[in-house]
């Protein structure tokens, strides 16, 4: 809120409008720094796997009778993705606080899973032989959920117990672009310096192909998805001998 009422250069101790001798001098000659955040890869998977889990969920639930009949059920499935968007921002950003919020809204998916999910699989009448396909993938959303809120437990009491002064110094020897990490940046925090972001994002070739391969995997599912809710495709899911799921 400060951005908006406070006036350009302000900082603590200094007034509301600001100082613009303590703001520097633009070279419109200069190259653009384009913001291009640097995360690592099993970060950048992560985001990518969880997107497409609320992506496909959010494309399921829209028909959900709770959702469907209740303003107030579907602002909270909104206001749940938009805490999503921000949670993956803070990972994107490197903020100090990425490791709780993501955990915290890991831990939200399990209320909406119960509230939400639950009821809504009870009332489907899919085919008997996508039963079992059904009971799987949310077995299997409910353990990444699981498995993540554990590993940014452990993110988040690992870096809350360094000190993240010591961190900025060992990553200021290491790293090639010193002018950026100086800057009073709240992107500059103990989750970034810990994950070494100077020799991270590096595109290696079977990155590349797990990249490739998940993207393949969930343009499959969400094919699925798309014809389970649509009338005239439901007959190709109606006997196994048609499809193999």
């Amino acid at each position: 809120m400060k951005a908006l009422f406070y006036g350009p250069g302000w900082a603590p101790g200094k007034p509301r409008t600001g100082l613009l001798s303590d703001i520097p001098p633009v070279d419109i000659h200069a190259p653009i720094e384009r913001y291009d955040c640097e995360i690592s890869f099993w970060e950048s998977f992560y985001v990518m796997l969880h997107s497409f889990i609320i992506a496909m969920g959010f494309y399921i639930i829209t028909d959900h009778p709770l959702v469907r009949n209740s303003p107030l059920n579907a602002m909270i499935i909104m206001f749940y993705v938009l805490f999503a968007l921000t949670s993956f921002g803070t990972i994107f950003d490197r903020r100090s606080i990425g490791p709780l919020v993501e955990s915290s809204r890991c831990l939200l998916f399990f209320p909406f899973d119960s509230y939400v999910m639950q009821p809504w699989i009870e009332q489907l009448t899919p085919p008997m032989h996508l039963h079992g396909f059904i009971d799987y993938m949310l077995g299997l959303i409910r353990l990444i959920h699981i498995v993540s809120i554990t590993v940014w437990l452990i993110l988040w009491f690992r870096n809350a117990r360094r000190n993240p002064k010591a961190f900025k110094a060992e990553l200021l020897l290491a790293s090639d672009n010193k002018s950026t990490l100086l800057k009073e940046d709240k992107c500059i925090s103990a989750f970034a310096y810990s994950n070494n972001i100077n020799v991270i994002n590096q595109r290696r070739p079977w990155a590349i192909a797990l990249y490739a391969v998940t993207m393949v995997i969930s343009l499959t599912f969400m094919f699925f998805i798309f014809a389970l809710r649509f009338d005239h495709c439901n007959n190709i899911f109606k006997t196994s001998n048609n499809i193999e799921l």
